[in-house]
């Protein structure tokens, strides 16, 4: 089983206008809302492709129920949250402008994790670390929540004998480092924070790849964008470049990407083709209108499109 971490789950609401303008009352062509959040995204993308999740997380409030009901009822993912008291699992807003395709993103910050249901999560993931065959903390950390926690849980997880996955960004990325964990998967922004210098040409991220793989982090992949990947297990090194696809949301891309390559670790496929599944998960999901996240039938179609690299060590 994979199991997921989403301490702060989200609705995604995507708003499509004509043209927008502030100051002004702007007319909606059409809307949509999605569940959100890192986890909850690699989650149902492992769904989609036939493999086992569970996913954590802290819920809220009307909208956690909402959230719940469509993860579980819609998606099949099965969940088991903790429930925070009197507030609202957040809601964010994509902005899709169709007059210069441009997506503006308002984020909420949140509920508040307090004392006590932090202590519950803890240990919900160290039950859970016991029985999974990968862990994936993603997202923001909400309020409350130190910005140690991801490298504390990930020390559990290697005590417990499972794999943990970090997919965040910041401070909570630069301290989970620390402690090792099985895979990473920046972009090349939140690669750069992390190494604080700029990553702009393919051979900057391949010392950046090398560099964190360095660190005792056994799978480093820097995803480029359009351009793909760069990643590495120490033994060999791979560019991965996508299909060429119609983009129409960049929303979930890396979040598929990871769901993508862990279902085909878990289904016995070796590095070169979990790195492809996931590649081909990525360029399904930016297909997509709006939050909206990969169809299997796309990622089958688009797979054989995928061209992998490999690079000189």
């Amino acid at each position: 089983m994979i199991c997921t971490v989403t301490l702060n789950t989200a609705l995604d609401k995507t708003i499509v206008i004509d043209r927008l303008e502030l100051g002004i009352t702007n007319r909606v062509r059409e809307s949509r809302l999605d569940p959100g959040g890192k986890g909850t995204d690699v989650s149902r993308v492992i769904v989609e492709l036939g493999g086992d999740t569970k996913a954590l997380g802290f819920v809220a409030g009307d909208s956690g129920h909402y959230l719940h009901q469509v993860l579980t009822h819609h998606y099949m993912v099965k969940t088991d949250f903790i429930w925070l008291e009197n507030q609202q699992t957040r809601t964010n807003t994509i902005i899709v402008d169709l007059s210069n395709n441009c997506q503006t993103m308002l984020n909420e910050a949140g509920p508040i994790v307090d004392e006590k249901s932090l202590h519950l999560m803890a240990e919900k993931i160290k039950a859970y670390a016991k029985q999974a065959e990968y862990l994936v903390f993603a997202g923001s950390l909400p309020k409350g929540v130190p910005q140690d926690f991801y490298k504390q849980m990930i020390l559990v997880a290697h005590e417990a004998g499972t794999r943990p996955v970090l997919d965040t960004d910041g401070e909570p990325l630069a301290l989970g480092i620390e402690a090792a964990p099985f895979m990473i998967k920046p972009n090349m922004e939140e690669a750069s924070r992390l190494l604080k210098r700029e990553l702009s040409t393919r051979a900057d991220v391949i010392a950046a790849v090398k560099e964190l793989h360095a660190k005792g982090i056994q799978y480093v992949i820097i995803s480029m964008g359009s351009e793909g990947s760069i990643a590495t297990d120490g033994k060999q090194l791979f560019h991965v470049h996508p299909p060429k696809v119609e983009m129409k949301s960049p929303v979930g891309c890396g979040d598929s990407v990871i769901g993508g390559f862990l279902f085909a670790l878990s289904s016995g496929q070796d590095f070169k083709a979990a790195l492809e599944l996931g590649t081909a998960a990525g360029a399904a999901t930016a297909t997509m209108e709006g939050t909206q996240l990969c169809r299997k039938e796309d990622v089958e179609r688009l797979l054989p499109l995928v061209v992998t690299e490999e690079l000189p060590m």
